[in-house]
C-alpha cells in the first residue's frame, strides 16, 4: 500500500549499526564523524538486491564544507582521519597540493571494516586525473 505524505519517513543520513560498533568509528574525531555524514548525505546509499552499493564518487569542497561551518584545517583534518580509519578513499587527489586539475574526488570506502586488524589496507595512493 502507498503511505501518505505524513507517515513517510523524513530524510535521514545511514550509518551502518556495524559502523557505529566498529574500532574505527569509536577512534574517530567528533568532527570526522561530521564530516563523514555530510559525505554520506552527499552520496546516498543505493541498496541493491546484494545488499549496500558504495561505488559512486563525489566531491566537497573546502569551500562548500565552510558554508557548512568547518574551518579548513578542521575539514582537512576530517578528511585525513576518514581515510586513515577506512571510511573514504581519495578517487582522484585535486587541489594545489595535488594534481591541481580539479577538486578531489572521494568515495565512501568499506575499508574500515578490518581496522585494527593485520588486513587493513592503509591510505591508498592519490591517484591523478587521466
Amino acid at each position: 500500500s502507498q503511505k501518505t505524505k505524513s507517515e513517510r519517513l523524513p530524510p535521514f543520513t545511514p550509518i551502518l549499526n556495524a559502523e557505529l560498533s566498529s574500532q574505527a568509528f569509536k577512534k574517530l574525531t567528533g568532527n570526522s564523524v561530521k564530516v563523514l555524514l555530510y559525505f554520506r548525505r552527499i552520496h546516498g546509499v543505493v541498496k541493491t538486491k546484494s545488499g549496500d552499493n558504495f561505488n559512486g564518487t563525489f566531491d566537497l569542497t573546502y569551500k562548500e564544507a565552510e558554508r557548512l561551518g568547518f574551518a579548513r584545517s578542521t575539514f582537512s583534518r576530517a578528511i585525513k582521519d576518514l581515510i586513515d580509519k577506512g571510511f573514504i578513499d581519495i578517487v582522484v587527489q585535486g587541489g594545489k597540493r595535488g594534481c591541481g586539475l580539479s577538486n578531489s574526488k572521494y568515495k565512501i570506502s568499506e575499508r574500515w571494516r578490518d581496522y585494527g586488524t593485520r588486513s587493513f589496507i592503509k591510505r591508498p595512493r592519490y591517484p591523478c586525473e587521466p
